[in-house]
């Protein structure tokens, strides 16, 4: 004759280990946008999650302060044709740090501030003053950028328009 199965006593919820309430930070939340982009550049990429790994609430903040100088830059050279996605990048940013849009992961507010952040960054792979070459490194950067969170980019701009 068998024997019925003892469940194991789960112990009562007081009695559990509380487990600390920490937020994820910023840098771990990356992982969660390097999934493979099609037909990013290699480097372009690198460059991006390189750059969202060290972005915090900070560099938030700063590159919103910076905004106008980012989409001055953006309207220069191989940048122009971004324009419109930099503006809205930025308008993303901007409402999400006011609390106006949060339905985004963490870890794309990081790459996209990580991005916009390396236009505002006076150190670049190929200084912006070399003409011709200067703005090559940060248009593969924006365009990385934009394959990574196209999606939530177009779910913004819907959720802006209605």
């Amino acid at each position: 004759m068998a024997t019925p199965k003892t469940r194991k006593a789960r112990p009562a919820p007081a009695q559990r280990a509380a487990k600390p309430a920490t937020r994820r930070p910023v840098a771990k939340a990356v992982s969660a946008a390097r999934s493979p982009a099609v037909g990013a550049d290699v480097d372009s990429r690198a460059l991006l999650l390189e750059a969202a790994a060290k972005v915090g609430y900070a560099e938030i903040s700063a590159v919103i302060r910076g905004s106008k100088e980012i989409e001055e830059k953006a309207g220069r050279g191989l940048l122009a044709p971004f324009l419109g996605h930099v503006r809205d990048l930025l308008g993303l940013l901007t409402d999400y740090s006011r609390g106006r849009y949060r339905a985004i992961p963490l870890g794309s507010i990081a790459v996209i501030a990580g991005a916009l952040g390396y236009l505002l960054s006076p150190l670049d792979l190929i200084p912006d003053f070399i003409p011709g070459l200067g703005l090559v490194d940060d248009a593969g950067v924006i365009g990385a950028c934009l394959k990574v969170v196209r999606p939530q980019l177009e779910r913004y701009k819907a959720a802006r328009r209605s």
